[in-house]
């Protein structure tokens, strides 16, 4: 499978809010740029990314807010890639306290990135 086929989308200086779902869903083999962007007050999602079963997807999101929707980023499916750097996600903290989640993620100037493959380490 070429590693590099697919779509690119890129998403910049937008304020994006009110869709009864995700604000932004990229569910291609492909790359997603978001820039400079606001993503709030959606029913879901501030950002989704997934890719089907045996395809890759590929995100970075620099310099967004993602706020007062269900989720800030949700990635999910097939071999999904998300970079994130100087990105803030509102509702992350009162969605963890209303479920009693203890442990977190929090995104910072200087970046996160996860590789579906590698995964977390403890």
């Amino acid at each position: 499978m070429d590693e590099e086929a697919g779509v690119t989308l890129h998403v910049e200086n937008c304020t994006i809010s009110g869709f009864q779902y995700n604000g932004i869903s990229f569910y291609n083999q492909g790359s997603l740029f978001v820039k400079d962007t606001t993503s709030r007050g959606n029913g879901a999602y501030g950002i989704y990314v997934s890719a089907a079963p045996g395809t890759k997807a590929r995100a970075s999101v620099v310099n967004c807010r993602l706020e007062k929707s269900y989720g800030g980023l949700a990635a999910e499916y097939g071999e999904v890639a998300v970079f994130a750097r100087d990105t803030v996600t509102e509702t992350l903290a009162a969605v963890m306290a209303k479920n009693g989640v203890v442990r977190s993620l929090v995104l910072s100037t200087t970046g996160i990135w996860h590789d579906y493959r590698q995964g977390n380490e403890e």
